[in-house]
């Protein structure tokens, strides 16, 4: 016979714990943005190493800024590649930044441009961010050097490394031609 009041204690132990890991990550977010490192970092090191997408991106934020922890771009950049992986957008965008400007990478503004389009075409709404990033990128960048990437497949390691997104209708009059191409090639998005 089922000991229901055993499993009723169980689930709701498990439910409470859920929702005091979550007010733990908001109370550690909270932290970080007023000021108050000591309390944010063992929080979201806590968090991260229990694989939040969040938790990993706020981290990646610390050392990115030297705020609480010193400066290190390379391990900003370990933490938002973990985060982007999960399909935190924000952190797909601060990794496109940090190859733009060669912050603890190699300065590549063909794979900048990469993450830029991943992170604008799986935001809903769209990242304004990314999309004002990749646009710049693109002003910046000659024609044939998006195709001649595009053809060798310089987005499919970006592609690869992140979530795919859930497929949706895009309409066309929102994206710039070449982002359409992007999206159609390596997103698998269908326009409308």
């Amino acid at each position: 016979m089922v000991d229901w009041k055993r499993w009723g204690l169980i689930v709701g132990m498990l439910l409470l714990s859920d929702n005091a890991a979550a007010t733990s990550l908001e109370e550690g977010i909270t932290a970080y943005r007023e000021g108050r490192y000591e309390a944010a970092l063992p929080v979201l090191r806590q968090q991260a190493h229990k694989g939040d997408a969040e938790a990993l991106f706020w981290l990646g934020q610390a050392f990115l800024k030297g705020q609480g922890v010193p400066f290190d771009y390379a391990l900003a950049h370990e933490y938002f590649l973990r985060a982007a992986r999960l399909g935190n957008r924000k952190a797909q965008n601060n990794i496109g930044m940090l190859h733009r400007d060669g912050l603890g990478v190699r300065e590549d503004k063909i794979t900048a441009y990469a993450w830029f389009s991943i992170a604008a075409a799986g935001a809903d709404p769209p990242l304004l961010a990314a999309i004002a990033n990749q646009n710049r990128l693109e002003v910046d960048l000659q024609p044939d050097q998006l195709r001649g990437r595009r053809r060798n497949g310089w987005s499919r390691s970006a592609a690869r490394s992140a979530r795919p997104p859930r497929r949706r209708r895009l309409s066309p009059c929102r994206l710039l031609p070449s982002r359409r191409l992007l999206l159609v090639r390596y997103r698998g998005a269908k326009l409308v």
